[in-house]
């Protein structure tokens, strides 16, 4: 599971700046749904939380590294564009975010 530590690094920031926890912070779930919707699939964090749960879909998954680090560029995108409307070309989704999403997507029945 990513940590505050682990999107500074990728963002090249001190891990002990504090300024942009309040901003960090908040996007690491609404990342992990993202995850999730744009695999089509259900997440646990850890495979305590998937070994937990006696009713998990057939799809289910628990992250791994690999994920992690999509969940890290999805974060770090949000982080670098805050807005849909700039004076400046926003970039689209890193497309390592697509690649791991593509390895791990379900399709629908």
């Amino acid at each position: 599971m990513i940590d505050l530590a682990d999107i500074k690094r990728n963002l090249n920031m001190d891990i002990y700046d504090q300024s942009e926890d309040n901003f960090l912070a908040p996007l690491i779930e609404p990342a992990i749904e993202v995850f999730s919707a744009d695999c089509n699939r259900t997440i646990y964090k850890s495979q305590t939380e998937y070994d937990a749960d006696s009713n998990k879909p057939s799809n289910a998954f628990v992250l791994t590294p690999a994920m992690d680090r999509a969940l890290i560029m999805l974060i770090c995108h949000w982080f670098n564009n805050r807005e849909s409307h700039t004076d400046i070309k926003l970039t689209d989704t890193p497309m390592g975010y697509q690649h791991i999403v593509d390895r791990n997507r379900v399709t629908p029945c």
